[in-house]
């Protein structure tokens, strides 16, 4: 017993020393981001944003944000993200058509079709604004 004990309190000892033992999890790169629309051929009203760098996926009823005369924005407390390459698209609530889609399109094939986005931001700590300009047919994509 005396023995476990001993090992016990040495694991203990080493483990306070160095820190925890995954660096892999302290030291994991993370940038914030802001999702912005501008120009976009979508009626006034509300839509999310889905994407696989959110922390519950592709979910179509969360991250509501409201579009006004082609403009809006989301900037909302889960927009933090380990994934350099982020994929997203926009819906209506609880829905998978893309309103935009086909005056406009992504640069990401879905289902055959080019309503996805995809861009890639630096992993520096910092945030970033998304903008996707959909005054063109294909959208325009930029991180600030």
């Amino acid at each position: 017993m005396k023995k476990i004990l001993i090992a016990v309190i040495a694991a203990l000892v080493v483990f306070v020393a160095t820190g925890c033992p995954s660096a892999t999890l302290h030291n994991t790169p993370i940038s914030y981001v802001t999702l912005s629309v501008v120009n976009m051929p979508m009626a006034d009203g509300n839509y999310c944003f889905v994407g696989g760098f959110f922390k519950d996926g592709w979910a179509n009823d969360k991250r509501e944000f409201a579009v006004a005369g082609g403009a809006g924005t989301y900037d909302g407390d889960d927009c933090a993200t380990t994934k350099a390459d982020l994929y997203f698209s926009i819906v209506k609530p609880g829905s998978w058509e893309r309103p935009f889609f086909p005056a406009t399109k992504g640069n990401e094939n879905d289902f055959g079709k080019m309503q996805n986005f995809k861009v890639k931001i630096p992993m520096d700590g910092q945030a970033h604004v998304i903008t996707v300009d959909g005054s063109t047919a294909d959208a325009t994509i930029s991180v600030e």
